[in-house]
């Protein structure tokens, strides 16, 4: 179960066509399963809203765990620490603010997404460190 072990680990280095093509997969996962879920939703009617959101709750958070160390491995690619990965959280703790009232819609729309936005292109555009850098080696197969 190596490939597990892929999206779980938050030691070590992640490449750009490796961080693309994992995030894909766990984002496909998540819309899928949350399509499924709301499907259920529907289906069963508004008494059981309680199960449906423990189970999207026991979907989500593995594939939040595993896009985080992702994006963590990504990170570490480019010779920072993880710790960037906390900017993009505000998307998630806006949104729990949301229903309160505390947060307007239009600022966590144009502030938080173009933040989340540059961060993923960010990502995508830096090339990895050559060579060791305080993360590891690169990814021996790329190299």
């Amino acid at each position: 179960m190596s490939w597990l072990r892929d999206f779980v680990a938050y030691k070590g280095r992640l490449r750009r066509s490796q961080f693309l093509w994992r995030h894909f997969v766990v984002s496909f996962v998540g819309t899928f399963a949350g399509m499924a879920l709301m499907f259920g939703l529907w289906t069963l009617g508004s008494d059981q809203n309680l199960a449906i959101g423990i189970a999207t709750s026991v979907v989500m958070v593995p594939l939040m765990y595993a896009d985080i160390s992702l994006v963590v491995r990504r990170f570490h690619d480019v010779g920072l620490s993880g710790w960037w990965v906390t900017p993009l959280f505000a998307p998630m703790v806006v949104t729990l603010l949301l229903p309160l009232g505390w947060v307007p819609l239009e600022w966590m729309m144009w502030l938080l997404f173009p933040l989340v936005l540059v961060f993923f292109v960010i990502l995508l555009v830096i090339p990895g460190t050559r060579g060791d850098n305080k993360y590891g080696p690169p990814d021996a197969k790329l190299d």
